[in-house]
């Protein structure tokens, strides 16, 4: 099958576990990392840096379902950026929330402590 500039032989969970293995040849240019999918079955995301000694080119993503076919999009310096600040901003918000979440469980803790003193 013939997706972009790939050529995959196989898909899904088969195809992961090849790209897993041959990844791990080029542990400094290539990097899985999972994701859920719209079934919310685990995903592979393989990205796969285009750089020289001197230059970063981009990085191709490809998306690799555990059922189904892949896909892949192609994230120039910029767009990679982007998308890291975004990353970024979301792991914020979310720490914050989290830290509220914490909070309010300690007074929570505190309230009821106070309410049934041993």
């Amino acid at each position: 099958m013939t997706e972009g500039g790939f050529n995959f032989k196989t898909e899904g969970y088969a195809l992961m576990v090849a790209v897993e293995q041959w990844a791990k040849r080029y542990p400094n240019d290539v990097q899985v990392t999972g994701c859920d999918d719209s079934y919310h079955s685990g995903s592979d995301l393989v990205l796969i840096e285009h750089k020289t000694e001197n230059s970063y080119m981009g990085t191709t993503v490809v998306v690799i379902p555990q059922n189904g076919s892949p896909c892949e999009f192609f994230l120039y310096p910029g767009h990679r950026k982007d998308l890291q600040h975004a990353l970024q901003v979301i792991a914020l918000a979310s720490k914050s929330i989290k830290e509220r979440e914490h909070r309010f469980a300690v007074n929570k803790s505190k309230m009821f402590s106070r309410l049934n003193p041993e």
